[in-house]
């Protein structure tokens, strides 16, 4: 029975048996890959090795079993590589904090203002719900087992709630999901009892007589076989066409159904991020997969080696058999005396050996495989010690070499963008929602200006008008040395920057206060042109205190811009109006500078000499 036959089927709602009967089917399916996910996630992070609480009570055999195949390892890796790379790529994607960018018609002004000031309010929300922190934890899922989930909820407080989910807490139909397209999904979490019944007072009473998960489940969520923990399924059935309200929303424990409701919504609660992509199914492909076998080959090296040094490293002497040597004589007092009888040796003295604990090649070996794992996974071993390449010194050969190794995360980073914009989707769904249920939302965007709360009934527009896409929060470097190089690049490559982009650009936080009162006047005339007049419609007069030079340029910038968007003509003109106060000043300054010079005086003409007229001889021109 596909998902879409349970789900259509209203009256099976509201038996939880119905729901938990299907989900355990769609989780029969999905055994191997939790079972991988599991194995892949104590390899990154040695998670078998934590051991069960203090107060556990669950004998060596039955952890033996629960741990299965994971307890073979045996103990942590001697040098766990795997954990290294997992972290310096999740490093390199942490560098591309990527935001939505809200697009439409160029030639209609309004539309484009709305999506500007549209933009701004769902950049607040991303900002305030420290999107870029949650999409680095889903990145350790997404480069550990190959997918990474972002569920994209509210909370109590009627707020936008992200959380990045573990891929082995959703389950999905392997037909439904196929082309990673699900019409329904399941979220299989494990509740502490006394929250789940905070959550849902009305149905406390229940909540408290249901039966705690079994130890094996609570065991694989948190090590601990005694947790007072309760199973809950959310599962979420997408329309089965634009417009209709059969899709739905049910949360159950195995028991109750605790809630449930409508889903008219296009899209799933989740945005996905797969680090490569599988030839068929909905699950990517992680790093940590394609190192398994590497990862055993270097432990067992290490292993050999640590037997050899613990069997083989200490020096033995050797004595003849019924030599006669007092033992007591061997001793680490320097210049002592051992005395000993050549008669009973055949004339051969004891000797110190110090064998040869491993051979060379052991280590070469040991050295190839690690290699050969940083080269699997497309990262430098160099970078991840932080080193560079003898003889790359320049600021454009580091820069090239960067641009070299992000060439093997290109496609990743794609999808990842690709997850920011599904997240910010799935951020309007939800928006919306909570728009209609409580009567608006408002987000506060924080900018040049200081911070604008927007609310949503002001940016609200047909979703159908809009095209969003992601946009990168600099392509400059990340460290102020990089930053300062590509700004003198761009100098020497003629791209017009004034001091004040040129500091915006470097971003140097211990400026930020300087910076800030330095250019109160260039932010001052910008917030009042391009808000306060172009947006607003509020008009300000130039004031003789300010820079009207400065303003003459603002303002003619705005305007050309303004009139190249098509704005009406009504806030142009208090663009031109603001323009013409500020010639008006300009030309009464210089004609008061003018007025203040003193007047020029006017040197007598001098009477000219006999000598100098009338006498043209050497004597006289030298007098």
């Amino acid at each position: 029975m596909l998902p879409s036959d349970y789900w259509a089927d209203q009256t099976r709602l509201d038996n939880p048996n119905q729901l938990w009967r299907d989900f355990e089917r769609v989780h029969e399916q999905s055994l191997v890959r939790v079972q991988m996910d599991y194995h892949l996630s104590c390899r990154y992070y040695d998670r078998a090795y934590q051991g069960f609480s203090r107060n556990s009570l669950v004998s060596m055999d039955e952890l033996k079993r629960l741990l299965g195949e994971l307890f073979q390892a045996k103990a942590p890796f001697y040098e766990n590589v795997i954990a290294r790379i997992v972290s310096v790529i999740a490093a390199k994607f942490s560098r591309q904090r990527t935001m939505p960018q809200i697009l439409t018609e160029m030639g209609d002004w309004g539309l484009q203002r709305r999506s500007e000031k549209y933009t701004r309010f769902l950049r607040g929300i991303v900002h305030s719900r420290q999107a870029h922190s949650v999409q680095r934890s889903s990145d350790i899922f997404d480069i550990n087992n190959g997918t990474g989930p972002i569920y994209v909820g509210s909370d109590d407080s009627g707020g936008i709630d992200l959380q990045a989910v573990p891929p082995w807490e959703l389950f999905v139909d392997t037909l439904d999901a196929r082309r990673m397209k699900p019409s329904v999904i399941y979220w299989h979490q494990l509740w502490p009892r006394r929250n789940l019944a905070r959550k849902y007072p009305k149905h406390r009473k229940a909540i408290n007589g249901e039966q705690g998960a079994s130890i094996q489940t609570a065991f694989n969520a948190g090590l601990e076989a005694n947790s007072d923990v309760v199973e809950v399924v959310s599962a979420w059935s997408l329309p089965s066409e634009p417009g209709s309200d059969d899709g739905k929303v049910v949360s159950s424990t195995r028991g109750i159904i605790l809630d449930q409701g409508i889903w008219d919504r296009p899209r799933l609660p989740f945005a996905f991020a797969r680090y490569s992509l599988p030839p068929d199914g909905m699950w990517g492909i992680g790093v940590v997969q394609q190192l398994l076998g590497l990862q055993d080959e270097l432990n067992r090296t290490y292993e050999f080696r640590r037997e050899s040094l613990k069997r083989l490293s200490s020096p033995f002497i050797l004595i003849a058999k019924g030599a006669k040597v007092v033992k007591s004589h061997i001793n680490n007092i320097i210049g002592h005396v051992l005395e000993w009888d050549p008669g009973s040796s055949n004339g051969v003295p004891p000797q110190i050996v110090t064998p040869q604990v491993i051979a060379p090649e052991q280590f070469q070996h040991s050295d190839r495989v690690r290699s050969s794992m940083f080269q699997n996974s497309g990262i430098s071993e160099l970078a991840s010690a932080s080193m560079k390449p003898a003889g790359v010194n320049s600021g454009e050969a580091l820069r090239a070499y960067s641009d070299m190794m992000d060439d093997a995360f290109h496609d990743a980073m794609l999808r990842r963008d690709q997850q920011v914009l599904d997240m910010s989707e799935i951020i309007l769904d939800e928006i919306e929602s909570l728009a209609d249920d409580n009567g608006s939302y408002k987000s506060r965007y924080v900018g040049p200006f200081g911070f604008e709360e927007i609310r949503y009934s002001e940016v609200a527009t047909d979703r159908d008008a809009i095209v969003m896409r992601v946009q990168s929060t600099s392509a400059l470097a990340t460290t102020f040395s990089g930053r300062l190089q590509d700004v003198k690049d761009m100098d020497a490559a003629g791209v017009p920057l004034t001091s004040q982009e040129k500091e915006d650009l470097l971003n140097v936080p211990d400026l930020s206060e300087s910076r800030s009162r330095r250019y109160s006047m260039p932010y001052l005339i910008r917030h009042l042109c391009e808000i306060e007049m172009l947006d607003k419609g509020n008009y300000r007069a130039p004031e003789p205190r300010w820079d009207i030079d400065l303003c003459l340029d603002i303002v003619s910038e705005t305007i050309l811009k303004a009139d190249l968007g098509n704005a009406p003509k009504s806030r142009i003109e208090l663009l031109r109006r603001f323009e013409r106060e500020c010639m008006a000043m300009q030309l009464a300054e210089q004609m008061e500078a003018q007025q203040q010079q003193p007047p020029q005086q006017t040197m007598p003409e001098e009477t000219p000499s006999p000598i100098a007229v009338g006498d043209m001889s050497a004597g006289a021109i030298a007098q």
